[in-house]
């Protein structure tokens, strides 16, 4: 009994540290803007009015402002397809792959099939991918132009 009553004193102390210690908060407002680093490893670096900033608070901010915010959870939705055609592209190459017996040639019609779906899928997620890039870029725009005004 006493280390139950032991773990859920510490579950609730560190929840309450980790509730109080929102970082949104320090950051009052400001243009955000973002740059980019890395070739095969994207890195993408915020700053919201100059002060360092993650992906999270990005979109808290973004979602504070509501033509952003509209803009944003259409970025969300396509980012949500993105995955869901690389999940499918990833599912129908390894069934190819176990539809071949592992071994070097196509003997298999099946196996080809799955070859074919899957790179056939590779086309609506890069389209995907760039429709979020789009929809999220805008976001950013329409936020940022409260502060040209």
């Amino acid at each position: 009994m006493k280390k139950v009553l032991l773990l859920l004193l510490l579950g609730f102390v560190t929840t309450q540290n980790y509730a109080q210690s929102d970082s949104s908060k320090h950051i009052t407002g400001g243009v955000i803007q973002y740059t980019r680093s890395g070739f095969w490893i994207r890195k993408v670096n915020y700053t919201i009015g100059g002060v360092p900033a993650s992906g999270k608070e990005v979109v808290i901010k973004l979602m504070s402002y509501p033509a952003s915010a509209k803009e944003d959870n259409i970025a969300a939705h396509y980012n949500t397809l993105a995955w869901c055609a690389f999940g499918a592209v990833c599912a129908s190459l390894a069934t190819s792959l176990i539809t071949n017996d592992s071994q070097n040639s196509f003997h298999t019609q099946s196996s080809k099939v799955f070859l074919g779906i899957g790179v056939g899928l590779i086309i609506p997620e890069w389209i995907f991918s760039g429709q979020r890039n789009h929809h999220f870029k805008k976001s950013l725009a329409l936020y940022n132009q409260q502060f040209s005004k």
